[in-house]
């Protein structure tokens, strides 16, 4: 239920990798939800997803997993288009 909307924005190997026990592939999904960020820009559910990614990574006992999850929210507002979007406002 937790991975719902990250599987429909991310796919389901991003999401099985945000979820691993191992914090190596954890750290490995952050990136690669990080990297697939910039292409959800103008999706509507892109900033309820790369939160939801973040809470993970912020809970995640690993510090890598956790600063790399901060690469997902950097990624998505770093991209064209992504600030002064009425969207995003709105999402945030």
């Amino acid at each position: 239920a937790e991975a719902c909307g990250l599987l429909e924005l991310y796919g389901e190997e991003v999401a099985a990798r945000v979820f691993s026990r191992s914090w190596q592939v954890r750290q490995s999904g952050m990136a690669a939800a990080a990297a697939k960020a910039p292409s959800l820009v103008g999706e509507r559910r892109a900033l309820a997803a790369a939160a939801k990614v973040m809470l993970v990574g912020a809970s995640d006992k690993m510090v890598n997993v956790f600063l790399a999850s901060l690469d997902v929210l950097a990624a998505l507002i770093s991209s064209p288009g992504a600030l002064g979007s009425r969207d995003a406002e709105r999402e945030l």
